[in-house]
């Protein structure tokens, strides 16, 4: 294998992910993360068998283990908590982390091997028959084999690379508010419950935290928020594991608003850069298989770079991932708006086919979005 020298632009999951497995694989690794210091954004997130398995590969995935929650199910029920399916009870393997926990495995003893830039980004870059020079913001031109382009939805690197052609952020519809509390009498399983243009997941999280999630039909661009009272308030229509989660917070509780956004389409990189991560297929998070698919592309990509040229790995790469994340990225966008239909009527009927959906059909579903927990092969 021949070593190469790789710049990868973002320090999250995918980028301290993709820094482990390159150094791994014998490349030298560049990291370059805008903030001044590590700051994982979000609450917590849920890891399933895919994203477990290259955790694994990469070294960290007893680590995760240590700090996560086994979920033994992941169950959809209606607004006042009564469940509208049944629950298979051999559901494949699902942990939840939070941001932080999973963040700190990654970087756990990643400076060792990695030369990592703090409080810097790429401003411009300059590709060559055989080689990419990055001109960082402090000056500085790092010339590399291969840059990796792992800073997110917002990423910067996207139309570095695309130009004017690159996918564009579009708004799915519905903002979010997420959280982490306390409850007495926390679920055994992932809920999410399902409203009129309204949801509410309550996640259990090792320590006897939960994470919390609350969606809302809303114009975009709100800033608010909300304090504990509104809160309860908005999402007043719900029973169950809902209000038990939010009759546990008050106003020191954190609370992160977001609006839900996806790119429009999926873009891989070109040449000696690639795409992984939400940079390359932000999707909406109702697969949870953001990260997932984030790790899928580290394990693909650090694969390929073992026996191709870096031009045409970035290539297969690209043509391994497109036909999974495209379908999966579609799939995603069209659970959240079933989800989140407000109609009364479209509502009901929405539940009717779930509550008559067999356990075994919803494993077998899920089963086919995380696949055997492996990447797919080329």
């Amino acid at each position: 294998m021949e070593r190469r020298r790789v710049v990868i632009v973002g320090g999250g999951i995918a980028g301290l992910a993709a820094a482990r497995a390159l150094t791994t694989a014998g490349h030298d690794a560049v990291l370059v993360e805008r903030s001044e210091t590590w700051r994982p954004a979000g609450a917590a997130l849920t890891l399933a068998r895919n994203a477990m398995a290259v955790l694994d590969d990469v070294g960290v995935g007893a680590a995760v283990r240590a700090v996560a929650r086994r979920i033994d199910a992941a169950v959809i029920a209606a607004a006042d908590g009564a469940p509208l399916g049944g629950v298979a009870d051999d559901w494949p393997e699902l942990h939840a982390v939070r941001r932080t926990d999973l963040h700190d495995c990654l970087i756990d003893g990643l400076d060792a091997a990695v030369d990592i830039r703090l409080a810097t980004i790429v401003d411009r870059l300059a590709q060559g028959t055989d080689h990419v020079t990055c001109h960082l913001s402090d000056g500085e031109a790092l010339t590399c084999d291969l840059v990796l382009g792992a800073d997110g939805i917002g990423s910067q690197m996207r139309p570095l690379v695309h130009g004017s052609s690159a996918p564009v952020v579009r708004y799915a519809g519905y903002t979010c508010w997420r959280l982490l509390t306390t409850m007495t009498d926390p679920p055994a399983a992932a809920v999410e419950q399902w409203g009129r243009g309204q949801r509410v997941g309550v996640v259990p999280l090792r320590g006897g935290d939960c994470y919390v999630f609350l969606t809302d039909n809303a114009p975009p661009g709100g800033t608010d928020a909300g304090d504990a009272r509104d809160l309860r308030h908005r999402f007043r229509a719900f029973g169950g594991p809902a209000v038990r989660a939010l009759a546990g917070i008050d106003e020191q509780t954190p609370v992160l608003r977001n609006d839900i956004v996806e790119l429009d389409r999926v873009a891989f990189g070109v040449h000696r850069v690639a795409l992984v991560g939400d940079a390359a297929h932000a999707m909406t998070p109702n697969l949870g298989q953001g990260a997932g698919q984030a790790l899928e592309d580290v394990a693909v990509l650090t694969r390929v770079l073992a026996t191709t040229p870096v031009p045409d790995a970035v290539a297969a790469y690209a043509r391994i991932r497109r036909p999974r994340v495209s379908a999966l990225h579609r799939r995603s966008r069209t659970m959240g708006r079933v989800g989140q239909l407000a109609h009364p009527v479209l509502a009901a009927g929405r539940d009717v086919v779930v509550r008559l959906t067999p356990a075994s059909a919803l494993r077998r579903q899920a089963l086919r979005v995380i696949g055997d927990g492996a990447p797919v092969e080329a």
